[in-house]
């Protein structure tokens, strides 16, 4: 047993194995784009990054709004003079930018995984001077689920992970020797992780920089001697993301992130993505819940599970008198501490169980230290508990990994629902994609760029803007909506196959429309029809009196004040509007409008002839809420008890 240990060990101080570990970084990468997400992953930040670092590669860092922000605004932009701009930094979208730039997109992947093995690799050998232990760590890395999970999507959490590495190895090497050319690149690598991910540079830096000078303190002159290389490695960088700030934000200090919403930011209170969205109050309970959550799945994207967390709290202890070990067990604690005020943890959380604990996968790097510090106190104290212990994570491992890698694949073949069906609808065409309050926030390829038009022309369907748009352009155009509600496309691991249908859309005009609502009555009782105009203005249809399974119809004519004339309706003004038609049924009008059964969404544009879309949106509610005496909305697909059809009014002349 003793030589085998001896001979394992020469294999992992060969330059041989490092090479492999490189080798397997890159493959694994590859393998898990085109394997388990062949059709981008579920998260939406995904396309954003792509669509930023396709503005780089055409020379820009802004993309103009087309005269209409409300239909071309894609998800985590920023709109700031007629311009839209992504909320995250330069760095990561640069790095795309690369490899799309050679002609092979993949090249990025593979090089934030490649960055992340050395950054491991580096780091555990400053950390522990064992470089046994240096390339047990990055094997490990390599080996949890979360790398292969991370690993081939085009989000920074790999990438960031290899730069923080990279630059605390750097500055301990620097500090150590002290070599100016280590501090220098240190510098680097923390500009380049303020230009990738602001706040884990922040992290990374008070993490490492306190612990050097409370264990270094005796050295402070020294230390301050050796800034200048160091600086002269992060300012540029820093310098070159302060200016692309003040090229998009008009402040070099404000970050793009709080112009797309000032709502999204650290601390506690009302809490959003985007401002069209519903706000999240975000509470220390509520943090207190979303981060319980991230450490309790994140044993499940870890080499072996809670076997390999238990052998890494083993290795922290057994080694706790060891030079760096306080380090390790610091950047375990540093980012877990530091997010908890961030409300993303809350959002992270709905799927922590999918994609891992995303803002942790720093301190899964010295994790894998302390588990092969642990490993190797196992094969000095008893080496043949190292094959028992080595088989149980390998044991755990495979079937942990196994079902996360398919459970991502299955959502992103899933997602393919929305480029297949766009492929059927004529080049040339209009999309609106519906319910989208922002391009790619269901439709991951659907971003239009009005500067530079595409095969097709997506918009959302949030304005009644788009009826002038649609109106001007004089192309055809659809509209793209999925087959189920929108609650059920939420990433989880329920979330079933749907499909996506192309529906015709075209602008109805008149004088006077009608819209025909005609319901089957589920009860004998009253049926209620209320409509509402830019969800202030309000109107109500005479009750009507139904009988069960008796279906019926009610007509509300729309149209100016001087065009009805005096006839029952609801008058529309000259500006663009969204008028809202809820249908309930019940015993009394009381209780149908308590109750309501559907709500369906018109987008209209007023003046001398009223406009409208011969397709709305449909709402369905939220049943759970309901129960409770609350009345809230989902996006629903279009109802087949109630049907609305918009159409000219013929009769009214003058």
């Amino acid at each position: 047993m003793t030589s085998s240990i001896r001979r394992v060990r020469s294999l992992l101080l060969s330059r041989y194995y490092l090479g492999a570990l490189v080798l397997g970084a890159g493959c694994v990468a590859v393998a898990s784009r085109h394997l388990v997400y062949p059709y981008l992953s579920w998260n939406r930040d995904e396309p954003v990054y792509l669509w930023q670092a396709d503005l780089l590669r055409s020379g820009q860092l802004t993309s103009t709004d087309g005269g209409f922000p409300a239909l071309f605004q894609p998800w985590l932009s920023a709109h700031h003079d007629g311009r839209f701009f992504s909320q995250y930094p330069l760095g990561w979208p640069s790095a795309i930018a690369v490899g799309g730039a050679v002609g092979w997109q993949d090249l990025t992947l593979v090089i934030a995984s490649v960055l992340a093995v050395l950054g491991a690799y580096a780091l555990t050998t400053e950390v522990t001077r064992r470089r046994e232990v240096a390339a047990v760590t990055a094997t490990l890395f390599l080996c949890s689920p979360i790398f292969a999970v991370q690993g081939g999507v085009f989000l920074t959490y790999l990438f960031a992970t290899g730069l923080g590495c990279c630059f605390a190895a750097g500055l301990l090497r620097g500090v150590r020797l002290p070599s100016k050319s280590a501090l220098f690149a240190s510098g680097a690598c923390l500009g380049l992780l303020v230009a990738t991910r602001t706040f884990d540079a922040v992290v990374w830096a008070v993490a490492v920089g306190g612990y050097i000078a409370l264990v270094e303190r005796h050295r402070w002159r020294e230390l301050m001697r050796l800034l200048p290389p160091f600086l002269a490695g992060v300012v540029p960088l820093v310098a070159l993301q302060l200016l692309h700030n003040w090229s998009t934000t008009g402040s070099p200090t404000q970050f793009a992130i709080t112009v797309a919403d000032p709502l999204d930011r650290f601390g506690f209170g009302d809490r959003r993505l985007m401002p069209r969205l519903d706000p999240v109050d975000y509470t220390p309970g509520v943090a207190a819940k979303g981060t319980l959550k991230h450490l309790f799945f994140l044993p499940w994207f870890l080499v072996g599970a809670h076997v390999g967390g238990l052998v890494a709290i083993l290795g922290a202890w057994w080694e706790r008198r060891r030079a760096g070990t306080g380090l390790l067990v610091v950047l375990c604690l540093a980012f877990p501490i530091a997010y908890f005020p961030f409300w993303g943890i809350h959002i992270s959380s709905l799927t922590t169980r999918i994609s891992g604990p995303i803002y942790y996968i720093p301190a899964y790097v010295p994790i894998c230290a302390l588990l092969s510090l642990g490993l190797v106190a196992i094969a000095r104290r008893r080496p043949a508990a190292l094959l028992v212990t080595i088989a149980a994570i390998v044991t755990v491992t495979v079937p942990v990994a196994v079902g996360r890698l398919g459970l991502n694949r299955q959502l992103s073949r899933v997602q393919n629902a929305w480029a297949r069906t766009a492929e059927e609808i004529p080049d040339g065409s209009i999309v609106a994609v519906s319910p989208s309050p922002y391009l790619l926030y269901l439709a991951p390829e659907g971003i239009s760029r009005p500067d530079r038009p595409g095969r097709l022309t997506y918009v959302t369907d949030e304005s009644p803007t788009l009826v002038e748009f649609l109106e001007r352009s004089r192309r055809r155009a659809f509209v793209l909506r999925p087959t189920v509600p929108a609650g059920e496309l939420a990433p989880s691991e329920h979330t079933r196959p749907f499909g996506v249908e192309a529906v015709p859309l075209e602008v109805v005009s008149g004088p006077t429309l009608d819209l025909d609502v005609k319901a089957v009555s589920p009860a004998t009782g009253v049926m209620v029809v209320d409509v509402t105009v830019d969800e202030t203005r309000r109107w109500s249809a005479p009750v009507r009196r139904v009988r069960a399974g008796e279906s019926t119809t009610v007509q509300v004519l729309m149209g100016s004040n001087s065009r009805l004339s005096g006839r029952a309706g609801v008058a529309i003004g000259d500006a663009p509007a969204t008028v809202d038609v809820t249908v309930g049924f019940g015993r009394t009008a009381t209780a149908a409008r308590s109750a309501p059964r559907v709500r369906y969404r018109v987008l209209l544009d007023g003046g001398d002839m009223l406009r409208a879309l011969s397709q709305g949106r449909t709402y369905r509610p939220v049943e759970a809420a309901l129960t409770k005496g609350e009345l809230r909305w989902t996006d629903g697909v279009p109802s087949e008890d109630v049907e609305f059809d918009i159409s000219q009014k013929v009769s009214a002349g003058g």
